[in-house]
């Protein structure tokens, strides 16, 4: 009698599934590359281009049929989309899950325009072996073209006569024909993600490159959620160039460690404040540690939405510190090279909380008045007179005073005052002081300095707006419907934008909308109703 097979106790059921397969090179060329695509912004802020030396040297293994040990990983686009859009089913009947929902459609309406581009493949790992492939037999131009420039290839072909091929200095166009088909055939290994989500793209970017020694911060931005997508962009050298170059010249971002330009330091700064700005500007909370691992990682989740509306204002506050500064500087540049924006880690955070704080109109000032930044015309004097306002507080109450106001002594342990090596008594230092919490940007310290630099900023606002340096505009963008009917009267009950005659059912609807007669952000408070879809193709600005 045949003994009955058992069945196995366990099944091994990872979150991902690859498989591998060799092909020649034609074929990848062909048939695969073409329909392969990559986020490019994550690439180039992740990785340094090769150098010409490891480029030949991966072009030898290419045409040796050596580069089957060498990595491309591939993930179907469409099985990422399909995951994500399966979280959404399971989250539409959930109340309390509106804004992962919300996240959740950005991420699919992102992986679905590759889809619609033609792509099929989103490209993991080996961005550059791609881009090898591409420049040597199929480039984009002959100035990109690449050469066999290694002495190793001379000896690497031999022909029918046994005689060795010279490809030095040579382009793949150049070979004879059978040759060119003969590298075409040479097999390379192509690894393809057939099982997995979004995030587990994520950990198989990080891993595949566990070489590199990767930050915190340089793990969360190999994410593709909304606000990777989003920091990787707002310090763009292509997308955003002016803040690019703020942050390759600004002092603050040391050479080594988490805070350099190297380590995403730029984006680990300008991610704090995004915390800082929806915890403390939007919210108007305090209990969150928005500076933590733990929110920062939370923020970098997929499921994390963040508004257009969010993203518009720190983009604009990034902007403003960025243009200001370059312009600041500007003649500094002439006399000092690399770190000449004398702009350190605090003071990009002081100039942050300020501007974020103008641009929603919330400083004490601009609540009583209603008002909030708008345009911003003199990003110079802006950030002059913002600086001025930091150096002033940095001199401020630095020393511990007796109660008839004098400096207080610092005493040592025999009981004596204590002197520097000059001589001279030192004093004990304010613990509360502006530059005390300038050393130490913990949320606290950085809810302290907020006090204080709104107080002085808004000594400023007044003459800004008569300079010209900004415009202030209505808090509210909007009106109640009361006012929207006062307005309608006004009008003689005409269309502000067709001139027609509107009936109260069309002002108490959004058929309507209201509108800003001159540009809001030019300084137009004056409201107007009209018809909501000539609104939108007019030169104002829609308010519903």
């Amino acid at each position: 009698m045949r003994e009955r097979l058992k069945m196995p106790k366990y099944e091994i059921n990872p979150a991902t599934r690859l498989k591998a397969g060799k092909m020649p090179i034609k074929h990848y060329i062909e048939s695969v590359q073409p329909y392969v695509t990559c986020d490019e912004e994550l690439v180039q802020r992740i990785f340094d281009p090769w150098v010409m030396k490891t480029i030949q040297s991966y072009l030898l293994d290419l045409v040796s049929g050596n580069s089957v040990k060498d990595l491309l990983l591939l993930a179907d686009i469409e099985t990422i989309k399909n995951q994500l859009e399966y979280e959404l089913n399971q989250w539409k009947e959930d109340k309390d899950g509106e804004e992962i929902q919300k996240a959740l459609s950005e991420n699919i309406k992102y992986f679905q325009k590759f889809i619609d581009d033609g792509f099929k493949y989103l490209l993991i790992d080996g961005k550059h072996r791609d881009e090898v492939i591409r420049r040597t037999f199929k480039p984009n131009s002959t100035k990109e073209q690449i050469e066999f420039q290694l002495e190793d290839f001379n000896n690497l072909v031999y022909n029918e006569d046994g005689i060795a091929v010279n490809m030095e200095g040579m382009t793949f166009p150049k070979l004879p024909e059978e040759l060119q088909q003969t590298i075409l055939s040479q097999p390379m290994l192509v690894t393809y993600i057939q099982a997995g989500g979004i995030k587990e793209l994520q950990k198989f970017f990080v891993t595949t490159n566990s070489g590199l020694e990767l930050f915190p911060m340089e793990v969360r931005i190999c994410s593709m959620s909304i606000v990777s997508r989003f920091i990787r962009d707002i310090t763009s050298r292509t997308i955003n160039p002016n803040n690019n170059k703020f942050f390759k010249a600004m002092k603050g971002l040391t050479n080594t460690g988490k805070k350099s330009l190297k380590k995403k330091g730029h984006m680990l700064l300008v991610s704090q404040m995004l915390g800082y700005y929806l915890n403390c500007v939007k919210n108007r909370t305090s209990s969150v540690d928005y500076t933590s691992d733990d929110y920062l990682d939370g923020m970098f989740e997929y499921s994390f939405n963040l508004s257009k509306n969010d993203r518009k204002i720190v983009s604009n506050a990034v902007k403003t510190i960025s243009i200001g500064a370059l312009e600041e500087y500007k003649v500094a540049k002439k006399k000092q090279k690399g770190n000449y924006v004398k702009v350190s880690w605090a003071d990009w955070i002081n100039n942050f909380i300020m501007v974020s704080n103008m641009l929603t109109g919330k400083t004490p000032y601009l609540e009583s008045v209603k008002k909030r930044v708008g345009e911003i015309k003199n990003y110079k004097r802006l950030f002059h007179d913002m600086t001025t306002i930091i150096r002033t507080l940095e001199g401020k109450d630095l020393l511990e005073l007796d109660s008839k106001g004098n400096p207080i002594p610092k005493i040592n342990r025999y009981g004596k005052v204590t002197v520097d090596k000059k001589g001279n008594t030192v004093y004990i230092e304010n613990e509360h002081s502006f530059k005390r919490k300038n050393s130490n940007n913990s949320p606290k310290n950085i809810r302290s300095k907020e006090t204080l630099l709104l107080e002085e900023i808004d000594k400023y606002f007044e003459e800004w707006d008569n300079l010209g340096i900004l415009t202030l505009v209505e808090s509210s963008r909007s009106q109640s419907l009361f006012k929207k009917r006062q307005t309608a009267l006004k009008q003689n009950m005409k269309d502000v934008f067709t001139d027609e005659m509107m009936s109260w059912g069309e002002v108490d609807t959004a058929a309507t909308a209201n509108s800003h007669i001159t540009a809001h952000a030019e300084g137009g408070e004056d409201m107007g109703v009209g018809d909501s879809k000539a609104n939108l193709h007019s030169k104002t600005e829609k308010v519903y």
